[in-house]
């Protein structure tokens, strides 16, 4: 403020002058500031005023971790740099696009990396190498081939697998990657379900095959067994049916082990016992066992006894008749003094006047009935008065 008129100024010490007080696009440096009035006159020296240049960080070195499996973003890029003056840093692993306070990046896939250091305040931007991250490569399936089990029963299947690209040698599967082989050659398998797989022989990079499915001869497969008891003792009624599917051709069933067979899977007028099923193609191939079939018979209840009483008297209906028998099965048991017209749970019977009467006792389901013979029941006879004589 002050002086005559309009000033000039100065930030070298009066070396050079200009009539604005702004001087830009400095660098850094020491600067003696000046003023004086516009006619040249009455000089006045202010402070000298010191600019700081920004100061560029310094790459020391990168360090790198590759992708350890193909599709897994694992891989790590660690930049190391500093600051002369002390300066708080920003990274980049994308060519600057964008920026981060740590020096680490993690989760990084297989590519080329531009590596960027910079001051925090976005100034001085340094470059280096690009670091490049290598992902395993992955291998491919060239080839899936495969021989059926010659016969039922015999494991001699085979699977061939041939394999290109990947990094180096690989590894084979057949169990969906459960077990590996380092060859790609299987032999010695059975009828079943095989999920091919292949990877690098570093275990990386896996790739899954087809599923192929090795299919035995034309074997048989039982759907289902059903059957029912024989209906009553001393009847040969039981049956068992015996379903399948499959096989070459038509098949042929058993229920004796093998021993005989016939050309449908019905069997009937059967006794109780235990019975093996099987079945098996029509030229005697591929046998399939099936489960015992065990058909239970009836058992008949057994009359150890029968107790009785007589009536009483002349038209007295009190006689009883009592059954003792009992059932081997544990069945509950019904009995009739009838010869099996009517039924009753219990062996007691009572209210009974004189006459024949036919015992039978049967299980609850009314089979097994059993006959106990008959038994009299005697009433008192009354006398019959045939004549009256008499004398005065």
């Amino acid at each position: 403020t002050g002086g005559s008129g309009s000033y000039e100024y100065s930030i070298n010490g009066g070396t050079t002058w200009q009539v604005g007080n702004t001087f830009s696009n400095l660098g850094g440096g020491t600067y003696q500031t000046a003023v004086r009035n516009a006619s040249g006159t009455c000089q006045v020296t202010g402070q000298v005023v010191i600019l700081e240049d920004k100061v560029a960080p310094t790459i020391t070195s990168v360090s790198s971790t590759d992708p350890t499996d193909c599709g897994v973003n694992d891989g790590t890029i660690t930049v190391l740099a500093s600051s002369s003056a002390g300066n708080a840093l920003e990274y980049s692993i994308n060519g600057g696009a964008t920026y981060q306070a740590s020096n680490v990046f993690s989760a990084l896939g297989g590519g080329t990396y531009q590596i960027r250091v910079r001051n925090a305040d976005g100034t001085c931007v340094q470059s280096t190498a690009d670091e490049i991250l290598t992902a395993p490569v992955a291998p491919s399936i060239a080839s899936e081939t495969s021989t059926n089990p010659s016969n039922c029963g015999v494991t001699d299947g085979t699977i061939t697998v041939t394999a290109t690209g990947g990094s180096g040698s690989y590894q084979y599967s057949i169990d969906g990657g459960v077990t590996w082989s380092s060859s790609g050659s299987f032999t010695g398998l059975n009828a079943g379900t095989y999920n091919v797989a292949i990877r690098n022989a570093s275990g990386t990079c896996q790739v899954t095959g087809s599923q192929i499915t090795l299919t035995a001869p034309n074997a048989p497969s039982i759907t289902n067994i059903s059957s029912t008891d024989p209906t009553n003792c001393g009847v040969n009624d039981g049956t068992i049916t015996v379903s399948a599917t499959g096989g070459s051709g038509s098949l042929e069933y058993s229920i004796d082990s093998g021993a005989t067979w016939q050309s449908t899977g019905n069997f009937t007028g059967l006794a109780g016992g235990s019975y093996g099923v099987r079945v098996r193609n029509q030229n005697g191939t591929c046998e399939v066992t099936g489960q015992t079939v065990t058909l239970t018979d009836k058992v008949a209840p057994t009359i150890s006894g029968t107790a009785t009483t007589d009536p009483t008297d002349c038209g007295v209906a009190d006689g009883t008749i009592t059954i003792t028998a009992g059932s081997a099965a544990g069945n509950s048991l019904q009995y009739s003094i009838n010869g099996g017209t009517t039924w009753q749970p219990s062996n007691s019977f009572t209210g009974l006047a004189g006459g024949t009467y036919d015992i039978a006792v049967r299980n609850v389901d009314g089979t097994c009935e059993v006959s106990g013979g008959q038994v009299t029941l005697t009433s008192p006879v009354q006398p019959t008065i045939t004549n009256v004589g008499s004398t005065n």
